[in-house]
């Protein structure tokens, strides 16, 4: 079985890798966070709740990027994403 860091880990990397597109990993990230019912602990929850927080923030609407600065844009997304990886690794 693996464990709760693995497992976001994966979707996180998936997406970084290039072998899911942003949008998929939105979808698969929302989806796997929001259903999720493991208990874990604070330091991997202030990472996982991070990137949920930056996958809602995610969009190709190009008004909403240009009208409001708090929205992502899919380089940025990748750059959260990225940051996330690093910090799940180096989690003990």
């Amino acid at each position: 079985m693996s464990s709760i860091k693995d497992d976001y880990y994966k979707i996180i990397d998936d997406y970084v890798s290039n072998r899911i597109s942003a949008d998929k990993f939105k979808i698969i990230y929302t989806e796997t966070y929001l259903n999720d019912e493991r208990k874990y602990g604070e330091a991997l929850f202030d990472i996982l709740d991070r990137v949920f927080a930056e996958t809602d923030l995610y969009t190709k609407d190009k008004y909403l990027l240009d009208k409001f600065d708090f929205y992502l844009d899919e380089k940025q997304l990748f750059e959260a994403a990225t940051k996330a990886l690093v910090q799940l690794r180096t989690l003990k």
